[in-house]
């Protein structure tokens, strides 16, 4: 960590040395923020600029360290209110230009008129500050020569006023250099030109206004994210404005949580299915590509009509157990997969996966190849500082007839690997939950396992189930009521069951919807006979439903998470951008993670939020 001094100087320069010399601390670097003393008028028969040579010299040769000396141009004094204005606008541009997390930043307080220091107090408070200092000095030393022995009779006295730790939103929001400085470097100075505007000015003022109407009760709490009170009353009014096709690169910058993911549903065609099919580690073991099991619409991904969900589930047959029980395949679609989730800003992932199914062409076990996807999601996860955190899911799949232990293996695969994994809370790749998938129909639904999941139950481990996608509204009420799930799998059927609905409100069940792989799969408005058929989520939302969007098969359905997001300005005409950051929060609520790293998870969210937010509205 470097010990970085930052300072304003008014007419009197020895200051800064004076200020260096503090005992406590030994600093790497200083900054000097003046204004053009050179042409205020008691300075003109004295020669500042070479003053202030002096004092960098004395201070390279006494400290070996250099000075980054800024002044404002033009701006001689500081002695009218706009004056201030524009003082300030250019500290806070330059303080945030400075501030960087691998520095300390100690802010003296010493130089300049009243105003001056008054204003890098607040610059502290604001960015963050290591320690706040003032020194006194009697008599105040005008030479060099005065200042050496100020310095050697230790005649200084210094007042420490403590630390500031900064406004979290604008630590995010100095990293970014929203707002850089234009400047014209002449030797040993750098003289900053005048701010036409005063953005980064006006952008605090009003976020420090909005804190205080909110704390006092004027201002509306019910906003997804604490970092949204920060903002204005016209950025407010923005986020309420309908989603639109505009908003594509706004939406792909969110931070997104994706709940409903299916591993064997990524790599399913073109140059993705080519790359995991050359990394196999046994070429003879892999099956020729089948071209006839993609949909022949020519319009996919937002085809005419709807297609079976037998239908969906085939397009992904070049896939999932087809190829993942190469271990060479195995790990280059997962490294595939998680590059995908770092490119659509994908912060969290519950991705879902059949192990045991993978193992029925290998000569590895169930559990070998789950510690396989485990350790090379847990590398990627290093090798990319964990940008995006994966958890998994084992895949039950419905059966109502012939060999049923699939069920159970899959179910003990779950529990073992959950008890002798990562906590919950870790950032580390770990088995979270069991979903039940499959096709649904009256004998599939979730009665016929109830008896399968009592072991999950009695363990703690987190249910979701598959319900309400081409099944009615009592698929989804056995997946509550029989199989206890804490969320439901696209449950598109809800609104059919009042009080059911009701309950899923109350114990705050989550709802995982998918757009793309909906609409393609039961067809929504607009697509042509289907006018009638209205996307449920939207009226999910209003209803108070802890809903989210998710993928699915990002290969089948051929969508992004913020495609699927983008997706909602034609399936729910009329939902917001503040909709999409409330199913992004859902998303982060309903994950089956420890509380802990949901916690965390959410902080970084909004960190992220704010930074997006506040920048695109002071752009």
């Amino acid at each position: 960590m470097k010990n970085t001094l930052l300072i304003s100087i008014g007419s009197q320069a020895f200051i800064l040395p004076e200020a260096l010399a503090w005992p406590e601390i030994e600093f790497d670097e200083v900054f000097v923020l003046t204004t053009d003393q050179e042409k205020a008028k008691w300075n003109r028969d004295k020669d500042v600029v070479k003053e202030w040579r002096e004092i960098i010299a004395f201070v390279k040769e006494y400290w070996g360290i250099s000075v980054h000396w800024s002044v404002i141009k033009d701006l001689p004094i500081i002695q009218t209110g706009e004056d201030h204005l524009l003082w300030t606008e250019v500290l806070y541009r330059w303080a945030s230009e400075i501030y960087d997390e691998d520095r300390q930043l100690y802010y003296s307080l010493s130089g300049g008129t009243k105003t001056m220091p008054a204003s890098f107090q607040q610059a502290a408070k604001l960015f963050g500050a290591k320690e706040l200092f003032h020194v006194l000095a009697y008599p105040p030393p005008k030479t060099i020569e005065e200042v050496k022995k100020c310095i050697s009779h230790q005649n200084l006295e210094y007042v420490l006023m403590g630390s500031e730790s900064g406004w979290d939103y604008l630590l995010k929001f100095a990293q970014s250099r929203p707002n850089k400085i234009d400047r014209i470097d002449e030797g040993k100075f750098s003289y900053i030109q005048k701010p036409e505007k005063l953005t980064v000015t006006n952008y605090i003022r009003d976020s420090q206004s909005s804190v205080r109407q909110y704390i006092s009760g004027q201002k509306d709490s019910d906003l997804p994210f604490s970092s949204l009170l920060l903002l204005s009353k016209k950025q407010i009014q923005w986020l309420r404005q309908p989603l639109s096709q505009e908003d594509k690169g706004w939406v792909q910058t969110l931070p997104k949580i994706d709940l409903h993911n299916h591993l064997g549903g990524f790599a399913t065609s073109g140059e993705l299915l080519k790359r995991v099919r050359n990394a196999a580690e046994n070429p003879e073991g892999i099956h020729p590509i089948d071209y006839t099991v993609y949909p022949e619409d020519n319009q996919w991904p937002l085809p005419v009509q709807s297609i079976d969900l037998s239908d969906y589930m085939k397009a992904g047959d070049n896939s999932g157990s087809t190829l993942l029980h190469d271990p060479g395949c195995l790990k280059e679609h997962i490294e595939l997969m998680y590059k995908h989730f770092i490119a659509d800003n994908v912060h969290y992932v519950e991705v879902r996966c059949s192990p045991n199914n993978y193992s029925r062409k290998s000569d590895r076990s169930a559990i070998e190849i789950l510690t396989l996807i485990i350790d090379t999601f847990n590398e990627q996860m290093e090798k990319h500082q964990y940008r995006c955190i994966v958890k998994l899911l084992i895949i039950v799949t419905r059966k109502h007839k012939g060999d049923l232990s699939d069920i159970s293996k899959h179910l003990a695969l779950a529990i073992t690997s959950y008890f002798s994994g990562a906590d919950q809370n870790s950032t580390k790749c770990s088995v979270v939950g069991v979903d039940l998938a499959g096709y649904e129909f009256e004998e599939t639904r979730a009665e016929y396992f109830e008896h399968d999941f009592n072991s999950v139950h009695r363990c703690g481990l987190a249910v979701t189930a598959h319900a309400g996608e081409n099944d009615d509204a009592e698929g989804i009420w056995q997946a509550v009521y029989k199989l206890h799930s804490r969320r439901i799998g696209h449950g598109l059927r809800l609104l059919e069951a009042p009080d059911l609905l009701r309950s899923v409100i109350e114990r705050g069940i989550g709802i995982e919807m998918c757009p793309y792989a909906n609409y393609q799969i039961v067809g929504f408005s607009p697509m042509k006979n289907k006018e009638d058929n209205i996307y449920p989520l939207q009226e999910y939302l209003k209803r108070g439903v802890k809903v989210s969007v998710n993928t699915d098969n990002i290969g089948i359905s051929q969508a992004s998470l913020s495609d699927n997001f983008l997706l909602l300005h034609k399936l729910s005409p009329g939902i917001t951008r503040m909709d999409v950051l409330q199913l992004i929060k859902n998303s982060v609520e309903m994950s089956f993670c420890g509380k802990g790293l949901q916690a965390k998870i959410m902080k970084n969210i909004n960190r992220e939020l704010s930074q997006i937010l506040h920048l695109t509205s002071i752009s």
